[in-house]
């Protein structure tokens, strides 16, 4: 249990539970993260832009003139027109944006290298939670979708494409909810619900949402983020709890477990 509780970080410093606004966290403002997996689902090539920022002749923002003229929301359709393009719209100027993006596709390549496990992904979908007493909100990601920066020189800019690991969902929140506030979630430990291109996002998004529901505090919002994730320790966590009967076989592995603090009774002559 010691071992376990050292690998299992429930904690608000682990970014699985609390996603804070950083450089290397890109928001991504898009209307139907459904539509975004099945393109990243099929392989496509996204592009990441920046917000426009212009302005009409009056000083006045260009959305404003154009919700005036057409009664249409301009982020949006923006947004719907873009990823219509294979485009995605982050939430950041353009400088925050450049910036990110190469620090995301450095650190996803080092971590690669390093570990080799793939750590980035697009985040779709967040827990908004905050327990009783707290008064600050947490984001949780629910799905991650593991993708990878690609770009053709060293000049051009990086673009996601699909990354070969399969979708998951947020191990790590799956189990703090059902160990701090005993609200388990069937049907997401494993291979999540799909449709004709890759998994069904809003089915995931309703799951959760009915499951939560009664939970004070706790609501599902569709936002998007880009980043880096690792949850390699919370695989270890579950390996040691699948397979401590597995693991007692070996005599030094079952030493350890039950009487660690006594010498082990070696058989090796000196």
């Amino acid at each position: 249990e010691r071992w376990k509780r050292s690998l299992l970080d429930l904690s608000k410093h682990n970014r699985l539970l609390n996603l804070k606004a950083s450089a290397t966290a890109i928001p991504i403002f898009c209307p139907d993260p459904a539509r975004l997996e099945d393109k990243i689902a099929e392989n496509r090539s996204i592009r990441l832009i920046p917000p426009p920022e212009r302005r009409g002749a009056t000083g006045q923002p260009d959305a404003d003139l154009y919700h005036l003229r057409t009664g249409e929301d301009f982020a949006v359709k923006f947004a719907e027109e873009a990823l219509g393009r294979d485009q995605i719209v982050a939430h950041v100027d353009p400088k925050t944006l450049e910036k990110g993006v190469i620090e995301l596709y450095r650190k996803a390549k080092a971590d690669l290298e390093e570990g080799g496990s793939n750590t980035l992904f697009l985040a779709l979908g967040m827990l908004r939670w905050s327990p009783a007493g707290d008064k600050r909100v947490y984001r949780a990601p629910l799905i991650l979708l593991p993708v990878k920066l690609e770009r053709s020189s060293a000049a051009s800019k990086p673009y996601l494409r699909k990354h070969e690991d399969d979708p998951v969902f947020n191990l790590t929140l799956l189990q703090m909810l059902r160990q701090d506030f005993q609200v388990p979630i069937q049907g997401l430990s494993g291979e999540l619900p799909g449709d004709d291109h890759g998994v069904d996002v809003r089915k995931i998004w309703d799951m959760v949402r009915a499951r939560i529901r009664t939970v004070p505090g706790f609501e599902v919002v569709e936002d998007v983020v880009l980043s880096t994730f690792s949850f390699a320790k919370y695989l270890m966590w579950k390996d040691l709890s699948d397979r401590t009967e597995d693991l007692r076989k070996s005599p030094v592995v079952a030493h350890l477990i039950d009487s660690p603090r006594e010498p082990y009774p070696s058989t090796t002559p000196f």
